[in-house]
C-alpha cells in the first residue's frame, strides 16, 4: 500500500506530530509513504522524516522570502490545487490522507482511489475559518466520498449533522505510550540548569502561543498558585507568532513575574521535560483532542484541563476538568491538591500508537 499524507506545514503541533509518527511507523512496516507539506520549513519534524528516508514534497518553500511573502499575501487557489493534484498524480498513492483542509481540491477517484481527511479541531471552530463557498466545497467533498476520521464521538455527530452522507469513523490520535514513558528528564538537573531551588514546584504548559490556548487564564492561575506555594515556577514550552509571543511576555511583565515564568521555546525534548512537571494546566478555550494532555498523563503528571477537552482524553485518576469560568483559586487548589478521581478512570494505553495505527490501516483497506 502506498500512502500520501498532506499537511499544512511541519512545525511542531499535534497534527504535525501525528503525521510524522504515522509516516515513520508505516515506513518501518515496509509501506511506501510520503508527506506533502503546503508550506515548507526546515523543522525538527521535517528532519525526523528526512532521517527516516521519507520523501517530503512541498508546494511553497520558505527559503525564498520574496516568494513566501507573495504567496502568503496573494495565494492562488488554482495554483495550489493544481500543484496538490500534480503531486498526487506523480506519486500515484493508493491512499491520500489530508490532515489539513482540502479547500477547492476535487475528489478524483481516478487519480487516487481512496481519500481521507482527519478533523483535528472542533467542528464549529473548523468551519469558522472558511467562507460560504469553501464550506459548500467541503460539503461537496464529503458527498463525493471523502472519508473522515473523527477524533471523538462528538466530532462524528457534528459531522453527520453537517452532512448526513458523510463517511466517518472515530479513531483517536495515537501515541507510542511506552516511548513517551521512557523519556525522562532529571528534575534536579533541570532545576540546576535553571538555577532554581530543589524544592521548587513546577507548573508546566506545552503548546503554541495562540489565543485559543488562553495563556491569560494560565498566568492568572499561576498567580494563585504562587500565593499558596511561593516557591513555584511556570514553565512554558512552545512558540507562536510574534504578536502572540509579545502578548504573553507583556502579561508576565505586567504582573512582575519575569523571575517566575520561564519561556523554554520549542524543545525536541518536550515530552521528557514533562516528566519534571509537578502539575500541568491546560485552560484552553477549545481543545478537540490534546496529545499533550495524553503525554502528560502517560508521564504520571497531575493535570487540570478546561472542560472543552473531550471526555475520551481524560484518563488517569490525577487528571481533572474545570471550566475556564471557574476561579483561578479553584484551579490552583486542584493543581496543588493530592486528591484523586474515582470515576471513569482508564489506562492511557487506550491511545496506544500501534492499536490506533492498526485501526487506521484497516480503514484504508476497506
Amino acid at each position: 500500500m502506498k500512502v500520501l499524507f498532506v499537511i499544512h506545514h511541519l512545525k511542531m503541533g499535534g497534527a504535525e506530530a501525528i503525521v510524522t509518527n504515522y509516516a515513520i511507523q508505516m515506513k518501518k512496516m515496509g509501506m511506501e509513504v510520503a508527506v506533502l507539506d503546503i508550506w515548507h520549513f526546515n523543522t525538527i519534524l521535517f528532519r525526523k522524516l528526512k532521517n527516516a528516508c521519507i520523501p517530503v514534497f512541498s508546494i511553497f518553500n520558505d527559503s525564498n522570502l520574496v516568494t513566501k511573502i507573495i504567496n502568503h499575501l496573494y495565494p492562488s487557489k488554482k495554483s495550489l490545487n493544481e500543484r496538490i493534484l500534480n503531486v498526487i498524480s506523480e506519486y500515484k498513492p493508493d491512499v491520500v490522507h489530508f490532515h489539513t483542509f482540502l479547500r477547492d481540491t476535487q475528489i478524483d477517484k481516478n487519480l487516487c482511489p481512496k481519500w481521507f481527511f482527519t478533523l483535528h479541531s472542533d467542528m464549529n471552530r473548523f468551519l469558522s475559518q472558511f467562507d460560504e463557498n469553501e464550506i459548500n466545497n467541503f460539503s461537496d467533498q464529503l458527498s463525493a466520498g471523502l472519508h473522515v476520521v473523527a477524533l471523538t464521538e462528538k466530532a462524528k455527530q457534528d459531522l453527520l449533522a453537517f452532512n448526513s452522507k458523510t463517511q466517518v469513523d472515530v479513531i483517536p490520535n495515537g501515541l507510542d505510550i511506552q516511548e513517551v514513558q521512557s523519556q525522562k528528564y532529571d528534575k534536579e538537573k533541570l532545576l540546576g540548569e535553571l538555577k532554581l531551588p530543589k524544592d521548587t514546584f513546577i507548573l508546566g504548559h506545552v503548546g503554541r502561543f495562540n489565543k485559543v490556548k488562553n495563556h491569560e487564564k494560565l498566568i492568572n492561575i499561576f498567580r494563585s498558585v504562587l500565593q499558596k506555594r511561593p516557591q513555584s515556577v511556570l514553565l512554558l514550552v512552545g512558540d507562536g507568532d510574534k504578536n502572540d509571543r509579545k502578548r504573553v511576555h507583556g502579561l508576565v511583565k505586567e504582573y512582575s513575574l519575569q523571575d517566575k515564568v520561564i519561556f523554554l521555546g520549542v524543545r525536541n525534548d518536550a515530552t521528557a521535560l514533562m516528566s519534571c512537571f509537578d502539575a500541568m494546566a491546560l485552560p484552553s478555550y477549545q481543545e478537540s483532542f490534546s496529545l499533550v494532555l495524553v503525554e502528560a498523563q502517560a508521564q504520571g503528571v497531575r493535570c487540570v484541563a478546561s472542560d472543552t477537552v473531550p471526555d475520551e482524553v481524560i484518563c488517569t485518576d490525577k487528571c481533572f476538568k474545570l471550566s475556564v469560568n471557574e476561579s483561578n483559586e479553584k484551579w490552583a487548589n486542584l493543581l496543588l491538591s493530592s486528591c484523586v478521581r474515582e470515576n471513569n478512570v482508564k489506562s492511557v494505553n487506550y491511545f496506544d500508537f500501534k492499536k490506533v495505527l492498526s485501526n487506521i490501516l484497516s480503514l484504508y483497506q476497506k
